[in-house]
């Protein structure tokens, strides 16, 4: 609530179940509800008895916007809440699900034809909740000695561990407003000319942000950045079937090949 109101983020959201029991009953609190919420009358059905919250906010009539379910068997209450929903009229009348809500759970009750109409996604939406923990670990890649750089790189057996040499840039090459593939190039040695594409235009996306412990980056404002992130990701392609290319430049490869060959 309070990002929304600094930072003019619209709020959006239902009743809580501690609305509900600071009334001595659930529809006194559902009536009251209706009285402060006329053109948003959504209501949590299962803070008791699921089917006797429906019965409640039937009760409420026409205003009723719609109702959530936030517990138990989505699927079967949501059947039954649309069947009496229909019995009293309400066609019109929505039905919320929310609770602990996955990407998966949502296909398997769409799959399951559930009658549901909106989705209360919370906790797996705002939370790394199946991997916590990004796993990054800082390696260098050069140092700077008497005037000179120095190229640094870890060598191991394991590939995926052995890091990139020098100062390194990542140049992003799009066809009008699509993103085409991301190249990782050694700033010293430039882009092999074999790698580029006269017919694509490209990018550098590393930009400094602090110089000598001095921060040079004029930063947006959050709606700016929103709205770059927006457009950023719709410049990628949306299918699954097509992976999106990161390549190192050939000469980045070279210099990484003899890195390691005078390590040996």
């Amino acid at each position: 609530m309070l990002a929304g109101k600094q930072f003019n983020i619209p709020v959006v959201g239902t009743m809580a179940h501690s609305w509900i029991m600071a009334f001595d009953d659930e529809l006194t609190a559902f009536q009251e509800y209706a009285r402060l919420m006329p053109d948003n009358v959504i209501l949590l059905v299962d803070t008791y008895d699921t089917m006797t919250g429906v019965d409640h906010a039937i009760t409420i009539g026409k205003k009723l916007k719609g109702i959530r379910l936030d517990s138990g068997d989505l699927l079967s209450l949501s059947k039954m809440a649309r069947e009496k929903l229909n019995q009293a009229g309400l066609y019109d009348t929505q039905i919320f699900a929310s609770g602990d809500l996955t990407e998966d759970r949502l296909i398997d009750l769409k799959s399951c034809d559930a009658p549901i109409n909106g989705w209360g996604v919370g906790t797996h939406l705002s939370t790394a909740y199946e991997q916590p923990a990004l796993d990054m670990v800082y390696k260098l890649g050069a140092i700077e000695k008497n005037a000179r750089w120095q190229y640094k790189m870890k060598c191991t057996d394991n590939h995926i561990k052995t890091s990139d040499p020098g100062i390194l840039q990542v140049k992003r090459f799009y066809d009008g407003k699509k993103w085409l593939r991301d190249l990782i190039y050694h700033v010293d040695l430039g882009i092999a000319q074999s790698e580029l594409n006269l017919a694509e235009k490209s990018q550098d996306l590393l930009i400094p942000i602090f110089k000598n412990g001095t921060l040079i980056y004029s930063r947006p404002s959050l709606s700016d950045s929103r709205n770059f992130c927006r457009e950023q990701v719709k410049a990628f392609n949306a299918s699954k079937a097509v992976s999106y290319s990161v390549q190192r430049d050939q000469q980045l490869i070279i210099l990484k090949k003899q890195c390691m060959d005078s390590a040996q």
